[in-house]
């Protein structure tokens, strides 16, 4: 019937606007705003984080995984806080703190906002807002781990 078509058509465009609202929020208050895939990989646009970690281009981090730009300290806290999340909620928005490492090596620390949501097929898409935390970009220590 035409309303059973309408419908699903109807809910794919109410969640592309609530995905869009939220990314509109997080990209008033944030440096960078990425979506990551089911794998936490970056997909759509990156330049933003890019230029923030000073890496020559954007699509240079296309399917890469936010994890690799993570300090090696943080990651394990990195991954049990972007998936650590009831599966049968996306409403679940957190913000947590975590040290990047820009193409130079210095060690930047951050503020992620992340909100997971459902993608247009059902699959799992997370939005990740990233803030720079603080005025003071360090040096990875000689003995520290860089990713």
């Amino acid at each position: 019937s035409l309303i059973s078509s309408v419908r699903p058509d109807v809910k794919e465009r109410e969640a592309q606007g609530q995905r869009s609202a939220v990314a509109s929020l997080l990209n008033m208050v944030c440096d960078a705003v990425v979506e990551l895939d089911d794998e936490l990989r970056m997909v759509g646009e990156c330049l933003a984080l890019s230029n923030a970690l000073f890496h020559n281009q954007a699509r240079g981090l296309l399917g890469k995984p936010l994890k690799q730009f993570v300090v090696g300290a943080d990651q394990l806290f990195y991954e049990e806080k972007m998936t650590s999340q009831d599966e049968s909620s996306t409403d679940a928005a957190k913000m947590f703190h975590v040290r990047l490492c820009d193409a130079w090596g210095n060690l930047v620390p951050m503020e992620l906002f992340h909100v997971p949501f459902r993608g247009l097929g059902g699959e799992m898409r997370h939005l990740v807002g990233l803030k720079e935390h603080g005025d003071a970009r360090t040096e990875v220590p000689e003995t520290g781990h860089s990713p």
